[in-house]
């Protein structure tokens, strides 16, 4: 339980850090997709149904952050979730580097779900989608370089909290961290 709270924690003041400092810059266009980092962690290094719900919570804190409707990126999160878990069942990402790289792919797939929920329930849906396609190099870009130091963060403070022999099992890896 000390990991799951450390990661809420930690994607709180993400959220928290990234909404304020964004509001102040002239680059609204490159905000990172932090939904799509957190989600993609949690289904690369957790087990599914912790993963499944901490991304649930996630999600709601990315609406909460974003002032949009909080089932909104409640979707994007188990769209990312599930795509994540679907297609790392062919890929070995057993490090965080590489499963920060794959982050970009997962970015492209959420803001996708979020254009599509967006434009199939909300009126204004489709002027947001059409926006988003037009930023959507910029987000990938930022999602990728700011995902890199936080999968670092991610993978170190879970190593920190509670390694799990189960956990390393499952992922075929050695006690002392990802090899």
């Amino acid at each position: 339980m000390g990991r799951n709270l450390a990661l809420m924690v930690l994607a709180y003041l993400s959220f928290l850090s990234v909404s304020s400092l964004w509001s102040f810059l002239p680059l609204e266009s490159f905000r990172p997709d932090l939904v799509s980092i957190f989600v993609t962690y949690l289904a690369l290094f957790r087990r599914s149904f912790g993963g499944l719900m901490i991304s649930v919570v996630i999600g709601w804190l990315a609406g909460f952050f974003q002032a949009m409707p909080f089932g909104l990126y409640v979707v994007q999160g188990l769209c990312v979730f599930g795509i994540t878990r679907l297609s790392t069942t062919r890929l070995i990402l057993r490090q965080p580097r590489y499963g920060a790289l794959y982050t970009a792919f997962t970015a492209l797939f959420g803001q996708a779900a979020l254009s599509a929920t967006l434009a199939l329930f909300q009126p204004s849906g489709a002027m947001y989608a059409k926006e988003g396609l037009l930023t959507l190099p910029a987000v990938l870009i930022t999602t990728t370089l700011v995902a890199l130091p936080l999968f670092a963060l991610l993978h170190r403070m879970d190593k920190r909290l509670a390694p799990i022999d189960r956990d390393n099992y499952l992922l075929g890896t050695s006690r002392d961290g990802f090899h």
